[in-house]
């Protein structure tokens, strides 16, 4: 077993194999089944347990901090990690700022259940959550603190969950993305302030990591974090996932990069035989349908690397804090509904006969609230046909995800960027996390540190979106180490296959969610294309596989 769980009971006697501890404080008894964990007793009696990492390690130093009520060490702190400290008059549950872990408890007759990771988690009650399924339809993640399962929660990511002697909790958001304090200090110093965030980090990490592997996309993130990690840790291991058969648009770049910096590029081929066996395993790991195709790549990508390379380089959320196209047009469609506020919609007609684009555009943004144009940042796109679909897997009304009041003055680019990566980034650290813990590898975030987030939150408009390209602080970092030709050229994208997989390795699945009658429509699919309908597709199979785990570890209960 990795991972823990811990049951607090009040009145049942607890009973304990040679495997498990058994521990008394207050009016509580506490059963702990834990393995791969750090757990320690401290000297008033109390228990600290952690299920994950820490570089370089300071389990010690986080008890220490907790036990005395400091609390502000888990926005300082590096790696994936969630954890229980446990006193006599409290229980306090955290996790890490990123996303990757986090801590599930229930009610269960007299008991609460705590688990650390979410299949460990008994299923006793299969009454779905409407909230969290009407997110899962839009977004593909839960970000609050319901799961699919309305008995068992969750704690918000970098939060911190207080369970009080008379069963409440309190809940409090230890670190979100600061407000932006724009200032007009050169390109120069700002590149030079993100190497030094970026270049702590990965000594930070050198302490206890000798070597890292690192994924090489073929973009600029990754390229910035390969020359770097080549500068700091003994041996630096890239890989590169490729799709035989399909378009590898980066590659090329790629092995440019690793040419440039004279280190071997390892290619890593996705085998297609072996996705529905690695989508089953994510699926009942994370017990809820996936975000991201290019999980199932990342899976064969860290099955791949060498077993003495214990740490993985990973460089999301970059576009995020430093320049993304997904915010420029959340910002740019904003300033474009707020300009064209005066003009009718007649007006907007004629107009697009001159400009049918830019007008058919307006047009559009003119029933959107603040909010949708928001989440189109994150929403996934659906036609009206598969909307209607859509409607029988939740009755619930339309979600936005983290939404701000009415009334309330926001930056946009800041308010977007906080949402993205508090969620999408988030999910992404959470999958990830899932595919490291398979193969006991440890990830480095080196762009979502505080002192990476606070070069990002002093970026002008300028800086972060730029002309043509945006990321521009980025592109004249890497420029140190790459040629300017392949820094500043078009970005062919990381297409996944996942339509061809969808019709090939995964088609098996996809026939299963035709003949559903139990959630599903069935007859709904005869006259769907899997090429046009994929994200439907995508949910569909996902949906369908994680309702039949649930089943099967409810019939175990």
């Amino acid at each position: 077993m990795n991972g823990f769980v811990v049951t607090q009971s009040k009145n049942e006697p607890v009973i304990t194999s040679t495997n498990e501890e058994a521990v008394r404080l207050g009016q509580y008894n506490y059963h702990i089944k834990a393995g791969g964990c750090y757990l320690e007793t401290l000297d008033d009696g109390s228990i600290f347990i952690v299920d994950g990492y820490i570089f370089p390690d300071s389990f010690n130093v986080l008890s220490a901090a907790l036990s005395l009520g400091n609390t502000e060490i888990l926005s300082e702190l590096e790696g994936h990690f969630s954890g229980l400290y446990i006193s006599k008059d409290k229980v306090l549950a955290f996790n890490d700022r990123f996303g990757g872990k986090t801590i599930f408890w229930q009610q269960h007759q007299a008991s609460v259940v705590f688990c650390s990771r979410s299949h460990l988690m008994p299923i006793y009650d299969l009454k779905p959550c409407k909230e969290s399924e009407a997110e899962l339809v839009n977004y593909r993640w839960t970000s609050g603190s319901n799961t699919l399962l309305s008995s068992i929660q969750q704690l918000e990511i970098h939060h911190l969950g207080e369970f009080l002697a008379n069963g409440l909790i309190e809940r409090t958001n230890y670190w979100q993305l600061p407000a932006l304090k724009i200032n007009d200090l050169p390109d120069s110093k700002k590149i030079l302030a993100t190497k030094k965030a970026l270049v702590d980090c990965l000594k930070k990490a050198r302490q206890r990591y000798s070597k890292v592997a690192v994924f090489l996309s073929g973009g600029v993130d990754s390229s910035i974090l390969a020359a770097l990690s080549k500068e700091i840790f003994d041996n630096c291991y890239l890989l590169t996932p490729i799709f035989k058969g399909e378009e590898n648009p980066e590659l090329e770049n790629a092995k440019k990069f690793a040419q440039t910096l004279n280190l071997p590029l390892h290619l890593v081929e996705v085998d297609p035989d072996k996705l529905c066996h690695d989508l089953t395993t994510l699926l009942a790991l994370k017990r809820e349908p996936l975000r991201h195709y290019s999980s199932l790549a990342m899976m064969a990508m860290m099955a791949s690397i060498p077993e003495e390379y214990k740490a993985v380089v990973y460089g999301e959320a970059a576009d995020t804090l430093f320049g993304s196209n997904a915010i420029r047009r959340v910002v740019t469609h904003a300033k474009w509904k707020e300009q064209s506020a005066f003009l009718p919609s007649f007006a907007l007609k004629i107009l697009r006969k001159v400009v049918p684009g830019r007008a058919n555009v307006l047009l559009k943004l003119k029933d959107l609230t603040l909010e949708d144009i928001m989440a189109s940042a994150m929403k996934i796109s659906y036609s009206e046909k598969e909307k209607y679909f859509l409607a029988q897997l939740s009755d619930a009304e339309e979600v936005y995800v983290n939404a701000f009041e009415k009334n309330e003055k926001v930056d946009l680019r800041q308010a977007t960027q906080e949402r993205v990566l508090a969620n999408d980034a988030g999910t992404h650290f959470l999958e990830a996390e899932l595919i490291a813990q398979l193969y006991d590898k440890h990830i480095i975030s080196p762009f979502v540190t505080p002192e990476a987030v606070a070069v990002s939150s002093s970026l002008t408009e300028q800086q972060y979106f730029g002309d043509e390209y945006v990321k521009p602080i980025l592109r004249e970092l890497a420029c140190e180490f790459y040629s300017r030709d392949l820094i500043y050229q078009r970005k062919l994208g990381f297409p996944v296959p996942f339509v061809s997989w969808l019709q090939g390795p995964l088609a098996e699945l996809v026939e299963d969610i035709k003949v559903e009658r139990e959630m599903f429509d069935g007859s709904f699919f005869d006259d769907l294309a899997v090429e046009k309908h994929y994200e439907l597709f995508w949910l569909a199979i996902n949906w369908q596989l994680v309702k039949n785990n649930f089943i099967k570890q409810s019939a175990k209960t």
